[in-house]
C-alpha cells in the first residue's frame, strides 16, 4: 500500500456503512443519496462488494 493503512474496529466500519443512503425519486427508481466514499469502498472490497452491489 502507498498510503498509511487506517485500522477501523467493527462498530466504526458498521457507522461508516450505515451513511450509504438510498432514496427513492418520484420517478420511483432508487439512487444513492451521496456518492460512496473511499473509506466506504475499501469496506466493501473487505467483503468482496463493490459499489455497484450498493446500487443494485
Amino acid at each position: 500500500m502507498l498510503k498509511r493503512p487506517n485500522y477501523l474496529t467493527v462498530p466504526a466500519a458498521l457507522k461508516e456503512l450505515e451513511k450509504i443512503v438510498m432514496i427513492r425519486q418520484l420517478d420511483g427508481v432508487y439512487r444513492l443519496e451521496h456518492a460512496v466514499t473511499a473509506t466506504q469502498k475499501t469496506i466493501l472490497d473487505a467483503f468482496g462488494l463493490n459499489e455497484g452491489n450498493v446500487r443494485h
